[in-house]
């Protein structure tokens, strides 16, 4: 054989080398939230998280020996995903839940921001090396009586001296006659009616003005 037969040989398996060697090469796992979208707006007490994990395997072996490229994964509820390598990550904490679902449900929250966190494991429940993890903040707001998309929405509550707002969809015809005293936060141009973060509330004159 010809000395340039012997290159282009050599050319040829150091090419299958490099594709067989590509191909050995795991890609690293993937996390993404799906919904809710970061600072959505949710009517009601729950709200569902939706994730998509790839180059990972999600198996139920919680508590389980490690085997490399599988685990679950935990979701958390107002605290982010913690990342401290050979610890458990719900070890001690509320609020988390260990599961090889991509959907998970948080019941009877409450009307507020909340941050929503989730983090692919090893099976034994210790972060992966470097960490996966996600987060997103949603606000949750109760739906009708104080749930608002615009100022205008927004009403005091209470007929005589009101204390708080609601929308106006839901505010009682008022019958009875009030007293020209100032007694409550939105009296005598102290503060008003508007729509914070999705909800009816009381923003004082000295914000406004």
């Amino acid at each position: 054989m010809s000395p340039h037969g012997k290159i282009l040989i050599c050319i040829a398996f150091l090419c299958m080398a490099t594709v067989l060697l590509a191909g050995c090469i795991t890609a690293q796992p993937e996390l993404a939230i799906l919904s809710p979208q970061d600072n959505a707006v949710v009517n009601g007490s729950s709200v569902t998280v939706t994730v998509a994990v790839m180059n990972f395997k999600l198996v139920d072996k919680i508590g389980q020996a490690n085997v490399p490229g599988e685990g679950h994964l935990v979701y958390f509820l107002d605290i982010v995903p913690p990342t401290d390598q050979g610890l458990p990550v719900a070890a001690a904490l509320e609020r988390t839940f260990a599961t090889t679902e991509t959907t998970y449900a948080w019941e009877n929250v409450g009307v507020g921001q909340h941050v929503l966190g989730v983090e692919l494991v090893n099976n034994d429940d210790t972060p992966l090396n470097p960490p996966v993890s996600g987060t997103v903040t949603v606000m949750l707001q109760q739906p009708g009586l104080t749930a608002c998309t615009q100022p205008s929405d927004c009403v005091p509550a209470q007929c005589c001296h009101p204390t708080s707002c609601i929308n106006k969809d839901y505010k009682e015809v008022c019958t009875v006659f009030c007293t020209a005293s100032c007694e409550g936060p939105i009296d005598c141009g102290a503060g008003t009616c508007g729509c914070v973060n999705g909800q009816c509330g009381v923003i004082p004159s000295n914000l406004t003005g």
